[in-house]
């Protein structure tokens, strides 16, 4: 008996080992890819699972992987296409089919005054959902477009907290007039800003939550002017808000802290370097000794500051079968890397739906905000003039000699004309601007009323009453530069 479980026990062991070995071999693994046509399809990723080792196939479907061990496992993806997950064990080549993924055409889309199947749409449309578009801290919808759309330009105008944000659907359509396409929000018709408001101005879009997006549509080709007549020349946006659901009350919490920073500054003259340029342009000796003014001032970090980023936001979701109700508060904060540059949102959201038969349901969309945008001249709009660069906080921080002071011992801003005996004078600190009182409050309200009347089978009748409502008020003050204190 003895014996006979030794012998076992060195059986185990032997079998244990052979397996090892067999697991621990490894291979070249090749093959092809086709579609379901036997087409071949080029640029399919092949990758070990769980792994960052991979290839892709060329031009005729093939690939070719070595150092492929025999219990790993080749996940076989390609966009638009099912993705499929093989396990190796002794073989060596793998021809693989892939299959279509029809399951994005069923997916229901937005269209004008209804849902669609993709599959059944005749225009083109592309969908971004809530998911995609808060990936990153954004203060504007917009924001979270860019990149994500095909078709879709979106170019930041200024990198001024709340700035304004242009899209462009096919390209500039106008020369003169405006190029922006449509946005409905909820059925709500709004414009981003006119060609006259300028790059700086705050975005209309900043005033809305992008938390509260359940999706957006962009209409891009010409169908949408079937619906929206000539507005939608230059492409809609169409954007949903999140709605209650059905089943017990969810309340749920979100938040996020972030810090901005300037990456990289331009270089310039320290105060020892342009104090020996300025004896050499000028031939005089001005500054005696400059070895001894060492570093200076570099203004560029006197005007960039680290600057936080908060977002928090409050909902709540749920309802009957006969009542569903979304309920949000938001708070979002973003301070500008410009000392004294920041922009505040404070928004409401509340949807309401009720089935009062079954024929006729009503229901109200709510969006109400009020955001604060303090702003500082970065940028001059006067083409021509000899102060277009330094008529701005960044163009005069560039040119500000750096042998100067930023302020006095009282903390208030130094003018240049005091400093120096007065050489400097016709330049100007770069404080100056950031000292200007530059506020825009903006208060916007948006309303939907709307009642869904089944009349037969398969045919709704929709009434909709819709009200956008929107105020500002700006305040503007430039104190006396000497007076200012420090920021």
């Amino acid at each position: 008996m003895k014996k006979l479980l030794q012998l076992l026990v060195i059986l185990h062991l032997f079998v244990l080992g052979a397996w090892t070995d067999v697991m621990a071999q490894t291979s070249t693994v090749s093959g092809r890819v086709i579609g379901s046509d036997g087409a071949p399809l080029p640029g399919v990723s092949v990758v070990l699972k769980n792994t960052q080792r991979g290839t892709t196939t060329n031009t005729e479907g093939r690939y070719t992987l070595p150092n492929v061990p025999a219990d790993g496992v080749l996940t076989v993806s390609y966009i638009g296409y099912v993705t499929q997950e093989l396990t190796v064990g002794n073989r060596t080549t793998f021809d693989v089919t892939l299959q279509s993924d029809d399951r994005a055409l069923n997916e229901v889309v937005v269209v004008g005054y209804g849902t669609q199947r993709k599959i059944e749409t005749t225009g083109s449309i592309a969908s971004v959902k809530s998911t995609e578009l808060v990936q990153t801290p954004v203060a504007n919808v917009a924001q979270g477009l860019q990149a994500r759309v095909a078709g879709v330009q979106v170019t930041q105008n200024t990198g001024a907290p709340g700035g304004n944000i242009s899209v462009r659907i096919r390209g500039t359509n106008s020369i003169n007039g405006n190029s922006e396409p449509l946005y409905v929000i909820d059925g709500i018709q709004i414009s981003n800003s006119s060609p006259t408001d300028g790059v700086t101005t705050v975005s209309p879009l900043s005033t809305i939550n992008p938390n509260d997006i359940e999706s957006v549509e962009i209409l891009k080709d010409a169908s949408a002017s079937a619906i929206y007549g000539s507005r939608a020349a230059n492409g809609v946006v169409l954007i949903t808000t999140k709605r209650g659901k059905t089943g017990a009350t969810r309340v749920t919490f979100d938040s996020y802290y972030g810090v901005q920073k300037v990456n990289k500054t331009l270089p310039v003259l320290n105060a020892a370097q342009f104090a020996q340029l300025e004896n050499e342009v000028f031939k005089n000796n001005y500054y005696s000794n400059p070895a001894s003014l060492g570093e200076g001032v570099n203004w560029q970090n006197i005007i960039f500051r680290e600057a936080p980023i908060q977002n928090h936001q409050l909902s709540i979701n749920g309802g009957n079968d006969k009542t569903q109700l979304a309920l949000s508060l938001n708070y979002f904060n973003q301070q500008g890397i410009i000392i004294n540059s920041a922009f505040q949102r404070y928004s409401l959201r509340l949807n309401v739906d009720h089935r009062i038969s079954n024929w006729l349901k009503i229901g109200t969309s709510i969006l109400g905000s009020y955001a604060i945008n303090s702003g500082v001249t970065t940028g001059s709009q006067t083409v021509g003039d000899a102060d277009v660069v330094t008529g701005s906080v960044l163009g005069a921080a560039l040119g500000a000699p750096p042998t100067l002071q930023p302020y006095r011992s009282d903390g208030s801003i130094f003018p240049f004309g005091e400093q120096a005996n007065g050489q400097y004078r016709e330049v100007v600190n770069p404080l100056n601007f950031t000292a200007i009182l530059n506020q825009t409050g903006i208060r916007r309200t948006l309303a939907n009323v709307y009642g869904d009347a089944t009349l037969l089978k398969g045919l709704t009748y929709r009434a909709s009453f819709n009200v956008d409502l929107q105020n500002s008020l700006r305040d503007t003050y430039s104190p006396d530069p000497s007076l200012a204190k420090q920021i």
